[in-house]
């Protein structure tokens, strides 16, 4: 994929033909001047590289002439490079994946050796950052596996009603995390994958992904295939 144009002017017909929504991979939010806090259109950001957006809103960045955003909403697979370095440990997270039906799309591998996998997310809520991630035991333990999607409002306002009871509300919209397009692309990439194509994480199943690979990889430490094998 190295020869091809990734910019967001050669791209984004294609992306939103394929049920995707395109954006630019470095600015998502199509805001370039934070002064005037307006958003460039698509023929300003031409030259821009492009990038998928993974929870697309019209109020954090989509294309105003997207009007179906929900039914493009994709869900980053993470595998880290921490996980994928011991081979049996991750061989049985990957047996997990199977069972729920989550293999077999795209695959980018980044720098730092994590797989991003692509999924179809239909769930009709956002996930944020450090909702769902694997990890050993604790909770200051590496992450084997997480999901990335949507990114949590950064301020709030708190209001109180006459009653004295307090609530929050968001100040700014529910952002986006991104897929680039550029990459190490294997299996297929946006380009000439469709959405409807690609393995579906089902809300009703995104707890019980994180429960069952916890469980894989703790019985298939070392220190437990010892203990089973004796």
């Amino acid at each position: 994929m190295a020869n091809r144009d990734f910019s967001l002017g050669a791209t984004w017909k294609r992306l939103h033909a394929n049920g995707y929504a395109a954006t630019s991979a470095t600015h998502p939010d199509r805001i370039v001047d934070g002064n005037r806090r307006q958003r460039e259109s698509f023929i300003a950001l031409g030259a821009h590289p492009a990038a998928v957006m993974l929870h697309p809103t019209r109020a954090n960045g989509a294309q105003e002439l997207l009007e179906d955003c929900s039914a493009r909403e994709v869900v980053n697979l993470v595998l880290t490079g921490y996980l994928l370095a011991d081979a049996k440990q991750a061989k049985a997270v990957t047996s997990v994946l199977e069972e729920f039906r989550l293999l077999g799309g795209p695959v980018m591998t980044d720098s730092y050796g994590n797989q991003h996998r692509p999924v179809k997310w239909a769930g009709n809520w956002p996930i944020f950052d450090g909702e769902y991630a694997a990890r050993l035991c604790f909770a200051d333990d590496d992450e084997t596996l997480l999901l990335r999607h949507a990114i949590a409002p950064a301020r709030y306002q708190t209001n109180r009603d006459i009653y004295g009871r307090e609530s929050r509300a968001a100040l700014d919209p529910i952002g986006s995390h991104i897929l680039p397009l550029d990459g190490e692309w294997r299996g297929g990439s946006f380009l000439d994958t469709p959405r409807d194509k690609l393995p579906e994480l089902f809300a009703a199943d995104v707890a019980a992904v994180i429960t069952a690979v916890e469980r894989a990889r703790w019985e298939g430490r070392p220190a437990a295939a010892l203990k089973g094998a004796a």
